[in-house]
Formats: structure tokens, sequence, C-alpha cells
């Protein structure tokens, strides 16, 4: 009547014998002895269910993904880990964790926090396409093309590379970038920046 509580444990009645080897007694009224001595009832705790949480590299080509051996109880918060296994998957870059494979479910971060429910949890690392930026010489005669080794993902910020290596035509000067080799795209000078689209951009000289 006056709730007991014990952490992370529920009650389950009374016993004669605190370690429970004794006789039961349940708390719905329903049950009675006759009084011949005193008598001490112990309450009785049985453990709550813990849960885990478990992360998938989903479809990783390299890396480990981290790993919580924590077992949680209902109502707990859980930090998310960080990507401390440093999952890879080429072409793609590690955009944090989802409750869903496909990427569909609730996204977290490293260093979010969750609520346990009465579930354990499985957490698949979210992954998102990157897309890569050429540069063309476009009729050079000499020189080398620019060369950008990163890849975006998309809306990512790119900043075009100046004519590095020197690119030159006859009679020609150079001008900038665009994303035609005609002209009749979008022309950029080195230093600008854009927003990287959903596929891969190529950059042509022009003159």
């Amino acid at each position: 009547t006056d709730e007991l509580t014990k952490t992370h444990y529920s009650f389950v009645g009374w016993n004669t014998q605190t370690d429970g080897s004794g006789i039961n007694y349940n708390e719905s009224g329903s049950d009675y002895f006759l009084i011949t001595s005193n008598i001490m009832l112990y309450a009785q705790w049985t453990e709550n269910p813990t849960y885990t949480i478990t992360y998938n590299g989903n479809d990783n080509t390299s890396g480990l993904a981290p790993v919580d051996n924590t077992r949680y109880y209902e109502g707990q918060t859980a930090s998310i880990l960080l990507n401390t296994g440093n999952l890879k998957k080429d072409g793609y870059a590690f955009a944090g964790w989802n409750l869903a494979k496909d990427g569909q479910g609730e996204i977290y971060s490293g260093g979010q926090t969750i609520t346990i429910q009465t579930t354990s949890l499985v957490l698949y690392a979210k992954w998102i396409k990157t897309y890569t930026v050429t540069y063309f010489g476009n009729g050079e005669v000499s020189g080398l093309t620019p060369l950008d080794n990163n890849r975006y993902a998309p809306n990512a910020i790119v900043t075009v590379l100046n004519n590095s290596g020197y690119l030159k035509k006859d009679y020609y000067t150079f001008a900038g970038w665009n994303t035609q080799a005609d002209g009749s795209g979008s022309f950029y000078i080195a230093g600008q920046t854009f927003d990287m689209p959903n596929a891969n951009v190529s950059l042509y000289a022009q003159w």
C-alpha cells in the first residue's frame, strides 16, 4: 500500500524468507493464514527485463560497427555511439544511424540520446551516395587538368579548382570552367562554389 519500489525491479509479492525459499503470499487480498506467532513477510522482487542496442554496418565495405555492451532497462537513456570503427562504403558517405535498413526510419547521429522502450534496437549505418567532379581540358594542347579526389554528397559545397596544371590552347586564353563543353551550361571561375547535385559533374575548360 505504500508502493514499495526497488530500482529496476518489480514487486511480485511476499515471502516468509528473504531469499524467497519460504511460503509465498500474493498481494491480491485472497491469500491468508492463521496467526499463531509473530511473522515477518519479506517483499519479493523480480528483475525487470533488459534491452540491447546493436549497431549494423549495413553493407559497409570496410571498418567495424561500434559495439555497445550495456544492457538497458525500460526508460533508461542511451547515448548513440560515433562511427568509431571508421565504417566505409565505396561510393557513399556515412550519414549517421537509422532504425530501418533502407534508411527510411528515424535517423540518429553520434552523441544523440535515445530513450529505451520495451524492445532491443538495431541501428543501421545510413549511407548517402556520393558523386565526383571531373575536369576536362576541352581542346588543350598542353598542361594537365586539375584533379579533385573528393566525393561529394548531394547539396555539399564544392569549390571550383583553378588551372593548376597550366592548361594551354594555341591562340586562346583560359577563361574558366563550364558544365558544358560548348559553354552553354553553368560557368564558374576558380574559387567559386556550387551545390553538388545528385549526379557526377563534369567541368570543361573554356577558351
